[in-house]
């Protein structure tokens, strides 16, 4: 797995906001790695991140408590320049789409699920580091094989159901249940 060796100022900022995210204002600070430090060192050369998101993440104020909570958790001096998008995999095919044109990037960071990182990925549109050595925190099955991508949650899936309309002992059991012609 590549280290973060040699990374711009813009792709280490990057990374601190990207680790901003999974660390989360709950987290303590984290333990300061040589990587981190280095990580740190080059953040401080840069001025500004683009972030091309939709509202999921609370939108400009969303963006507001990232930074703010990065520039502090790492004591540098970053503005986020915040431009309303589309959705995940919208913008995964128009950062790919910028990549393969040779054009620069709308957005400094990525966001997205399973299948959206999967494309991001494929195009070799991420950069690779080995996040555990720069945030401990983060184990080894939390990246994926080349550290070009970090879970950070895990999503629940499930069938939702009105309760004005569906009785307790009528609800769904089993994935056969949801076939019934009732329904």
């Amino acid at each position: 797995m590549r280290k973060f060796d040699n990374l711009s100022a813009r792709a280490t900022a990057c990374c601190l906001l990207a680790l901003t995210f999974i660390a989360g204002a709950a987290q303590a600070q984290p333990r300061r790695t040589p990587a981190l430090e280095a990580l740190v060192k080059a953040a401080q050369n840069e001025k500004n991140l683009n972030v091309v998101w939709g509202p999921s993440l609370g939108a400009a104020a969303g963006v507001r408590a990232l930074q703010e909570g990065m520039n502090k958790r790492y004591g540098i001096n970053i503005s986020i320049n915040y431009t309303p998008g589309p959705s995940f995999p919208q913008m995964a095919s128009r950062v790919i789409q910028e990549i393969q044109a040779g054009r620069p990037n709308s957005t400094d960071v990525s966001l997205g699920a399973e299948t959206t990182i999967i494309s991001l990925m494929s195009a070799n549109a991420l950069q690779q580091g080995n996040w555990s050595e720069a945030f401990p925190y983060i184990r080894p099955e939390m990246q994926t094989k080349n550290g070009e991508a970090v879970q950070m949650v895990t999503l629940f899936t499930g069938i939702y159901y009105n309760t004005r309309f569906i009785k307790p002992d009528e609800v769904p059991k089993k994935m056969s249940d949801v076939f019934n012609p009732k329904w």
